[in-house]
C-alpha cells in the first residue's frame, strides 16, 4: 500500500525547524552596562564654586579697606653733594671751633670731602672724614696712603702713616666715613664709630 509522501509515518518524530534554526543562529554580544556616573562630581563641582566666592570676597574685602591714596613705599634717593656732618652723634660734640667750607669750583660728580673734629668729655677724641660719592672703603684709604689694611667688625682698619694712628673706614650706599682715633681707641671702637656716622649721613 503507498504512503502520501505528504504525510509522516506514525511514529516518527517531527523535527523541530523552529529548534533547529535558533540553536545553529551565532550568539548575538550584549551591550555593556553602561558606567553608572560619580556621584561624587556635583560635590566637587559645588566645593570649587564655594572656594572661587570666598576668594573673590577676600580680595573686595581687603581692597575696600585698604586707605585710598595709600603711597607706594619707594627707595630713598642717593644722598648728592657735599656730606654734612652732624653737630652731634651720640656721645661726640664736634668742636665748636670746626669751620665748613665747600669747595665752588669742584665737578659735578666729583669727590668732595668734609671733615670735622669731634670732642668726648671736652676733649678731642676723633677725627671724621666723609667722602662722597664713594662706595668703596679700601679705595679710600689707599687714597690716603693708609698702610696694613685688614678687615675688622664688618669694616675696614688701617695705619695712618703721617701721625702713626689707627683709621677705620665704612661705606653706606655712596659715602664712606673714615674716622682717625685720636686718644688711643681699639678698632672694635673706631669701626663702630665709623658705621655710626655712615648711618647717620644716609
Amino acid at each position: 500500500m503507498s504512503q502520501d509522501p505528504g504525510k509522516r509515518a506514525a511514529g516518527v518524530p517531527r523535527r523541530d525547524t523552529a529548534t533547529r534554526s535558533t540553536t545553529n543562529r551565532p550568539a548575538r554580544p550584549r551591550a555593556l552596562p553602561k558606567p553608572a556616573p560619580d556621584a561624587r562630581w556635583p560635590f566637587i563641582v559645588a566645593g570649587a564654586a564655594v572656594l572661587a566666592l570666598l576668594l573673590a570676597v577676600a580680595t573686595v574685602g581687603f581692597l575696600s579697606l585698604r586707605p585710598a591714596g595709600t603711597p607706594v613705599p619707594t627707595a630713598s634717593p642717593e644722598p648728592v653733594g657735599a656730606p654734612v656732618l652732624p653737630q652731634e652723634l651720640g656721645e661726640f660734640v664736634r668742636d665748636p671751633s670746626d669751620v665748613a667750607s665747600t669747595d665752588p669750583t669742584a665737578d659735578e660728580g666729583a669727590q668732595q670731602v668734609t671733615t670735622g673734629r669731634y670732642l668726648r668729655n671736652g676733649e678731642l677724641s676723633i677725627v671724621v672724614s666723609a667722602v662722597r660719592p664713594a662706595t668703596d672703603s679700601r679705595a679710600v684709604l689707599d687714597s690716603l696712603g693708609a698702610t696694613a689694611i685688614r678687615e675688622v667688625g664688618g669694616g675696614l682698619c688701617a695705619r695712618e702713616p703721617s701721625r702713626n694712628l689707627d683709621v677705620c673706614a665704612a661705606t653706606r650706599r655712596s659715602t664712606t666715613v673714615v674716622v682717625l682715633g685720636w686718644r688711643g681707641q681699639t678698632l672694635d671702637e673706631l669701626v663702630g664709630n665709623a658705621q655710626q656716622f655712615a648711618t647717620a649721613l644716609g
